[in-house]
């Protein structure tokens, strides 16, 4: 059959092709099936300066340069959303959209995806308005008064972003400290066209087909504010994206999957890489690190029951 292959690789992130390359230099018969975007949440970065010999490079520049890699190879690469898998040691059955593949060995590096708010028509103003990217989308609101919702450094580094291109940044946080670094946070105090909106949550979006205004609630007073913007910047953080794995894969409580640094699961010919396990750090070169660790086993595992 045309779609069985010796390593399936579900995420197109720097852990999946850092997989997918090591496995396809095994001359394992690989593929990475990406839903989204190829590269992952590093694509939003607009500078790494913290993995080696790449510092300076986009996070574009840095994908496009590891997909090339891991396709030289002889990795294929197919975008595609896998909904359903019926796992039988050595054929795993992948469901996608549209096709099934067959796996003997399958490495889960499905990463993290952005946490919503949770407020009503957040959904359908998603790039009518609101983003999770300041990099990416900051340029289409300049000179544009905007908000940034968040208080970690992403949230900091957003606000600092959007400030040298827009007329006003509102950072909207619920708590009255900032989780981010103090250094950040000094810069932002800084800038004059930076307004705080400390203890405060968005109750309501305002706008029918793009997005212009929110209602902001004080969680200390109770009181309700409106504030005009045209954009919203949102950086609450990120949650694993497991589904539909995560009823078959053991996950922590935060439903990370709860696999150690050897990327086995119970599962035998099944891996995890990258952000998406149970790990202290989550960078870029923890997820390579993954990727290498899993496709290696992953390699091993398919000589094991030929």
């Amino acid at each position: 059959m045309g779609n069985e292959y010796d390593v399936v690789i579900i995420g197109g992130g720097t852990a999946g092709l850092t997989a997918g390359m090591y496995a396809a230099r095994a001359n394992k018969k690989t593929l990475i099936i990406e839903k989204a975007i190829i590269g992952g949440q590093i694509t939003y970065t607009h500078q790494i300066d913290n993995f080696p010999a790449a510092q300076g490079l986009s996070g574009v520049e840095y994908s496009m340069k590891l997909q090339e890699q891991a396709e030289s190879f002889g990795a294929k690469i197919e975008l595609d959303e896998i909904l359903d898998m019926d796992y039988k040691e050595g054929d795993i059955v992948l469901k996608g959209t549209s096709k099934e593949y067959h796996a003997k060995a399958l490495i889960l590096a499905t990463g993290l995806k952005h946490r919503r708010m949770g407020v009503e028509r957040e959904e359908s103003l998603i790039g009518s308005g609101i983003s999770f990217c300041a990099v990416c989308d900051g340029a289409f609101f300049k000179d544009a008064e905007v908000a940034v919702y968040g208080g970690g450094n992403t949230a900091l580094e957003d606000a600092i972003f959007l400030s040298d291109t827009c007329k006003k940044v509102t950072i909207i946080h619920r708590r009255d400290q900032f989780r981010g670094e103090e250094h950040l946070e000094a810069v932002l105090r800084s800038k004059p066209n930076v307004e705080f909106a400390m203890n405060k949550t968005v109750s309501k979006i305002h706008g029918e087909y793009a997005i212009s205004g929110l209602t902001l609630h004080d969680k200390v007073t109770g009181q309700d504010s409106e504030l005009n913007i045209s954009g919203l910047f949102v950086a609450i953080g990120q949650i694993p994206d497991s589904k539909p794995f995560d009823e078959m894969i053991e996950t922590d409580r935060s439903g990370f999957f709860d696999n150690g640094e050897n990327c086995k699961t119970s599962k035998p010919g099944i891996f995890v890489a990258g952000d998406c396990r149970t790990k202290d750090v989550r960078q870029l070169t923890t997820a390579a690190a993954d990727g290498s660790v899993a496709a290696v086993a992953a390699c091993s595992y398919v000589d094991s029951i030929r």
